[in-house]
């Protein structure tokens, strides 16, 4: 399984889990009800409460190792993930382009389209755009290595959040799929659209930037 993706199964099954124990907790709390007031209310309610706090106690042990492991594990992929470089085509493509005296913004933007998903032949077009003055925006959008260790620890923080939370981890909001629970849980901030798309709700969901640091911790 992808780690992204137990990640988010430990973070629904843990307030799925806190609801369960919630439920029954409030389901013997209203039982007893009737009773307020008598010793047996009184025993009744602490065994509840205690029955509650074990569970609970359990649960987190339960899902601090599934954490744990997905995390230690993100953290792996990171530290091994390789590098492309690039293919005899694309070497080649390069060679030339260094031997031009001169170069335009287009002749380095239709070479950057077959370059795509090469970070190491990217940067070597914007070091060639640098050295002929050229302006535009950067090729290689490859991340600090930095960035995807802060977004892990982020991840690890709010784990140990919801962990902390117990039973009113219950009343959460559940992520719907991988990229919400990345998106909720990562802390990644939502983008403008674009303005042709319209609507009162001008940001969505950064999915690129999320798929992006989801590939290199589930070390594809």
């Amino acid at each position: 399984m992808k780690n992204t993706k137990s990640y988010f199964f430990n973070v629904t099954g843990f307030i799925d889990d806190m609801a369960e124990i919630w439920q029954r907790y409030d389901s013997e709390a209203k039982r007893l009800e009737k009773y307020r007031g008598s010793e047996g209310y009184n025993a009744g309610m602490k065994r509840a409460e205690a029955e509650r706090d074990e569970a609970v106690k359990e649960m987190r042990n339960t899902y601090r190792k599934c954490f744990a492991d997905t995390i230690s594990k993100m953290k792996d992929a990171l530290d091994h993930r390789p590098i492309v470089f690039p293919t005899q085509e694309q070497a080649a493509m390069l060679s030339v382009l260094q031997m031009r005296e001169t170069l335009t913004r287009d002749e380095l933007d239709r070479t950057a389209d077959q370059m795509a998903g090469c970070p190491v032949a990217l940067s070597v077009l914007d070091d060639l755009a640098k050295k002929h003055k050229i302006i535009h925006g950067r090729y290689n959008q490859e991340l600090d290595p930095g960035w995807f260790s802060e977004k892990v620890a982020t991840l690890e923080r709010k784990a140990n959040e919801l962990l902390q939370a117990g039973v009113d981890a219950a009343g959460r909001r559940k992520p719907e799929d991988v990229v919400s629970c990345m998106e909720q849980y990562g802390v990644f901030w939502p983008i403008k659209k674009d303005v042709a798309s319209g609507g009162l709700n001008n940001t969505q969901t950064d999915v690129a930037k999320i798929e992006y640091f989801s590939t290199a911790v589930d070390g594809e």
